[in-house]
Order: structure tokens, then C-alpha cells, then sequence
């Protein structure tokens, strides 16, 4: 076989694997949107009209936790609802 025939071989294989692989990520991805979707559901936040999180900031339960003094019960759900870092909710409940 020539080095020719070689490289368009290789280059058919690498375009047959790339197309499975495009297949795979918008197959995950459609999973992963649907499972996070469930999860906000099953969590009781609420989605705006576009499919993203509202602001968990205007979540009642936070509110509720926030008034009551119970920060880190607070960041516990903030962190659930957003998938934030500690870091990141710490901060966002600070400022609540």
C-alpha cells in the first residue's frame, strides 16, 4: 500500500471517529441537560421562561435561611441550586 493510500486511509478513520465523537458529546450533553433540569425540578427552583436558574438569591428558602441566621444551612442549598463552589457561595449569602 502506498504512503498515499496510507494517508487517506488514516484521514477517512479520523473523520469516521470525529463524527462519533460529535455524536457522543451532543448526545451527553442532551443527557446532562435533561438530568440537570430533573434536579432543578425535584429541588423546587424555579427556571425563567429562557430554561435557566433564577437568581437563587430570590429563592424563599434561602431567604428563610439567610433570616434565621442559618448561613451555612444556606450555602448548603445555594451551592445544590447553582453547583457554585464553597468559595463562591460563601460570598453570595455574605451579601445576602
Amino acid at each position: 500500500m502506498s504512503a498515499d493510500q496510507n494517508l487517506l486511509n488514516d484521514g477517512q478513520r479520523i473523520a469516521a471517529l470525529e463524527a462519533r465523537v460529535q455524536e457522543l458529546e451532543r448526545r451527553l450533553g442532551a443527557a446532562d441537560a435533561d438530568a440537570s433540569a430533573a434536579a432543578q425540578e425535584a429541588s423546587g427552583f424555579k427556571l425563567a421562561s429562557d430554561g435557566r436558574p433564577t437568581d437563587p438569591a430570590t429563592d424563599p428558602r434561602i431567604a428563610e435561611l439567610v433570616g434565621k441566621g442559618q448561613k451555612i444551612e444556606a450555602i448548603k442549598l445555594y451551592r445544590e441550586l447553582t453547583g457554585a463552589g464553597l468559595a463562591d457561595a460563601k460570598s453570595a449569602i455574605d451579601s445576602m
